[in-house]
């Protein structure tokens, strides 16, 4: 869905014959979390609101069917200008790219056939039309981020020991108790690399 949004707008779009293409749609989801931090967890809210919809979007209120109706205008609304997108960059109108979205999936040949992709290929036949569409004959590519070599990923292998990481983490977690998951949580996000689209809380179900 966010792969085909950023690629509507291209000269050209490309798939292999099998890739998964369209998802042309929107939901939103927002948990409520008031019955299992009352029920599981014994905590429980009070609120002092300074308007109707002073509380909107918090996650310990069930929604007003005022603010339900606000939510379903905004993913129509995020989904509207999806399809328009979609027209402008397909050449297509805003009622035939609906008949074919509304989150549906198509595998590369079908989306060529409804005029979701113009042609069957993968990074080499989208580099050829990039280069043509630049009046480019000869170039080279580079990969980032570089990719190891046969010694280099065998040397990391051989210099790496699971086993050792498998007791660091076993004397961690005898020593933290139940607050290791909160730790690993906080490892995984420091190993983490690039960019990272996260929610601010992580749910942990027991």
């Amino acid at each position: 869905s966010g792969g085909y949004y950023i690629a509507c707008q291209a000269d050209s779009i490309f798939a292999e014959p099998g890739t998964i293409t369209g998802s042309i749609g929107v939901f939103g989801m927002i948990p409520i979390l008031q019955k299992t931090m009352k029920e599981n967890l014994g905590i429980s809210y009070d609120t002092v609101r300074t308007g109707k919809y002073s509380a909107f979007g918090t996650p310990f209120y069930d929604f007003s069917p005022d603010e339900s109706a606000i939510i379903q205008t905004r993913v129509e609304a995020i989904y509207e200008d999806f399809l328009e997108k979609v027209a402008k960059g397909r050449h297509m109108t805003r009622d035939a790219v609906h008949e074919i979205a509304q989150g549906r999936v198509w595998p590369g040949l079908e989306a060529q056939k409804i005029g979701l992709v113009d042609g069957i290929g993968g990074m080499d036949r989208a580099l050829a039309a990039a280069a043509k569409l630049a009046g480019v004959e000869k170039y080279r590519t580079t990969e980032f981020p570089r990719t190891k070599t046969g010694i280099e990923q065998l040397v990391d292998q051989l210099t790496h020991n699971d086993k050792d990481e498998n007791i660091k983490s076993s004397l961690i977690r005898s020593e933290l108790g139940e607050f290791y998951p909160l730790y690993k949580s906080i490892r995984d996000i420091r190993r983490s690399q690039g960019l990272q689209a996260r929610l601010p809380y992580e749910l942990m179900v027991y």
